[in-house]
């Protein structure tokens, strides 16, 4: 179903999953899960304390997440 709704060729085997919790306005910090083929891989979870972002803002937050995950994925498969 999740390969249909997104039209992929296939099951993804990989999936990161990411939220962002506020704590009071100044401590914004997120978290990565990771499930491969269906199962948790905690070896793979991440914690981030977000950095740039001023205020509640998720979609900001998120957005610095995400970026700085996947350019470290990059650098290292470089």
């Amino acid at each position: 179903a999740l390969a249909d709704a997104l039209r992929l060729p296939g099951v993804p085997h990989v999936m990161e999953c990411f939220d962002i919790s506020n704590i009071s306005t100044t401590h914004v910090v997120a978290s990565m899960v990771c499930f491969r083929d269906g199962v948790p891989d905690k070896n793979n979870y991440r914690r981030y304390r977000v950095r740039t972002v001023e205020g509640q803002d998720d979609f900001a937050s998120m957005a610095e997440v995400v970026r700085r995950r996947y350019s470290r994925v990059l650098l290292q498969i470089s």
